[in-house]
């Protein structure tokens, strides 16, 4: 199986709608902890973020990391 190139893949502007929203199971995970318990969130490969930013709203304390350096100005 080839490595997508995902620089190429996120600069299509009608596959950034599907992916700035979070995930369902996403949400259900925030909903199932208090972030003044578990406060740490670190979200590996994030893409645009909607993960990472799913968690920040719900006051979570978040470290997001992707290579894609396109990425950045998307969000």
């Amino acid at each position: 199986m080839n490595k997508p190139n995902w620089d190429s893949y996120w600069g299509e502007e009608k596959k950034l709608e599907y992916w700035q929203k979070p995930d369902e199971s996403i949400i259900k995970l925030i909903k199932k902890y208090d972030p003044t318990k578990q406060t740490k969130v670190l979200d590996l490969g994030c893409g645009i973020g909607r993960h990472a930013i799913a968690f920040a709203q719900n006051g979570f304390d978040v470290v997001a990391l992707d290579s894609s350096q396109s990425l950045s100005g998307k969000v």
